[in-house]
């Protein structure tokens, strides 16, 4: 019964209660009643219930039996058998940030090898660059095979769903730990795609550098004011949820930790564009200590150390400037 609790426990943490017993009811075909008793424990689950929660639910009973077994057990955030999709990505994205966002006290901890997703999607040209990449070059889809980028085409949905991922994902407590190689894979790539002739337009290159420029101005605000916002509008001052560290140290990979209150869980960046997630409670345990143990060698920039944050970002725009002067 225990299993059953924890797996309970685990959805109650991520979603509204009527929202999930209305989902139970259609994925198990029973009534509200029925999935109030299983999720007091009263009515046990059967084998097939189980298969059916674990499947549509996306998780791993493996890691509720064997909680504290040695093994851990991964799961693919992308889990679409379809060829990758931009926006189907931000789709998924959208869906999570918004059961995030619902969870009262919920909180995000970064760190960042490569500029976090979220601040792509602040910029509408970056955003759409970024997809165009991972679509072209990294999933290699043969219909982009004789495309370029451009940044007059833009797909208004993607301008859509990022302003309400970051609608949700502004809401939520956040700590960042960042190193003076944030930008450099995509500047790598900005720059890949220049000498390749990947762009439309030569000023295509440009454009993108310069709406680099700008995010890293709004970054700086962000950090300044300690709050989170939108590019573009004032920041809510009353409103503390961002905390920005500068570590010196060389961030190996890009790892996401959500405290959920009952439920830690560890995001692994895999073949760039996947992510693999994990709710084992001694792995995330220690990888949160592990991220707590970087933040005490790490520096505070947000809301605090006006020098130290105005040197990182001046190391930052000066990045931007020297790649912008190899045109070609």
């Amino acid at each position: 019964m225990s299993i059953q609790v924890d797996i309970f426990d685990h959805l109650k943490s991520t979603r509204n209660d009527s929202l999930l017993v209305t989902e139970l009811c259609d994925l198990l075909a029973v009534s509200t009643d029925s999935v109030y008793r299983r999720l007091r424990g009263d009515t046990d689950l059967n084998l097939d219930e189980l298969s059916k929660i674990c499947n549509h639910f996306n998780i791993s009973i493996d890691s509720f039996i064997c909680k504290n077994s040695t093994k851990v057990h991964f799961q693919p955030v992308w889990h679409n058998d379809l060829e990758f999709n931009y926006v189907e990505y931000l789709r998924n994205l959208k869906s999570e940030m918004g059961a995030l966002s619902d969870t009262p006290d919920c909180r995000l901890f970064y760190s960042s090898k490569d500029l976090p997703l979220f601040y792509n999607l602040l910029i509408p040209e970056l955003s759409a660059f970024k997809g165009f990449f991972w679509e072209k070059s990294v999933a290699q889809l043969p219909q982009l095979r004789n495309s370029k980028f451009s940044v007059e085409n833009i797909n208004e949905e993607i301008i859509s769903l990022a302003e309400d991922i970051l609608s949700s994902y502004n809401t939520i407590n956040t700590s960042e730990l960042w190193n003076d190689g944030v930008l450099t894979s995509t500047l790598n790539q900005i720059q890949f795609y220049n000498d390749s002739g990947f762009f439309s337009d030569e000023n295509d290159f440009l454009v993108l550098l310069e709406k680099l420029q700008s995010l890293i101005d709004h970054c700086e605000e962000q950090a300044d004011t300690g709050s989170k916002f939108t590019f573009g509008n004032e920041p809510d001052t009353s409103t503390k949820n961002y905390y920005l560290y500068h570590s010196d140290i060389l961030i190996g990979d890009n790892t996401v930790i959500l405290d959920l209150n009952t439920q830690l869980s560890v995001y692994k960046a895999h073949n760039i564009i996947d992510n693999m997630v994990t709710q084992h409670e001694n792995f995330c345990k220690r990888t949160l200590q592990m991220h707590e143990n970087f933040l005490s060698t790490a520096t505070l920039i947000s809301s605090t150390n006006q020098r130290e944050r105005i040197r990182f970002f001046n190391r930052l725009r000066d990045k931007v400037e020297a790649v912008s002067k190899f045109t070609v």
